[in-house]
């Protein structure tokens, strides 16, 4: 979730999308086939053992209809703004990035503010490693402080924007 510590007027859609995206295929029950299919192809059909079982419980329906309204919610978002939330609540920023940045990792690494900033450094580093290193930089250099600053305004402001888009899609799915 994002660290804002005392005022969150996402926190339902923040905790909506990263269920979403990182906890309900848990919660759906969705499991890989793979290892049940490699035991019916060794032991040559179905045994006792490897038949899937189809029973749904409560949770998983709860589930399922959560994940429903989510999906409608995203599929009325732009397209640019989806990506955004995807980007965003689905982890997918390399690690170095998601423990500098935490939630704006994504949205660092696209900034305009990081890649010019990055263009003008001259720096023989990737741009990963050169943005995941400024918030240490950040500590004792003005300029990669102010460079800092501009990202993380600039992801903030973006993310704000598809969280508010997002937001009310969610209102309207629930009015639906």
């Amino acid at each position: 979730m994002l660290a804002t510590p005392t005022h969150r007027p996402f926190a339902a859609c923040e905790e909506d999308l990263h269920w979403f995206f990182n906890d309900s295929p848990g919660e759906l029950g969705l499991h890989s086939n793979f290892p049940p299919m490699v035991l019916r192809l060794i032991l040559g059909g179905d045994s006792p053992r490897t038949v899937a079982s189809y029973e749904i419980d409560d949770c998983q329906l709860d589930a399922a209809r959560r994940a429903r309204r989510i999906e409608r919610a995203l599929s009325l978002v732009t397209e640019d703004r989806r990506d955004t939330l995807v980007g965003t609540f689905s982890g997918e920023a390399p690690l170095p990035m998601r423990l500098a940045f935490r939630e704006l990792a994504w949205l660092a690494a696209r900034s305009t503010a990081a890649t010019e900033a990055y263009r003008n450094s001259n720096t023989a580093r990737t741009f990963e490693d050169w943005l995941s290193r400024l918030p240490r930089r950040a500590k004792d250099d003005l300029v990669a402080r102010l460079t800092l600053d501009r990202v993380i305004l600039e992801a903030g402001q973006v993310l704000v924007q598809a969280l508010l888009e997002f937001r009310a899609a969610r209102a309207e799915v629930r009015r639906g």
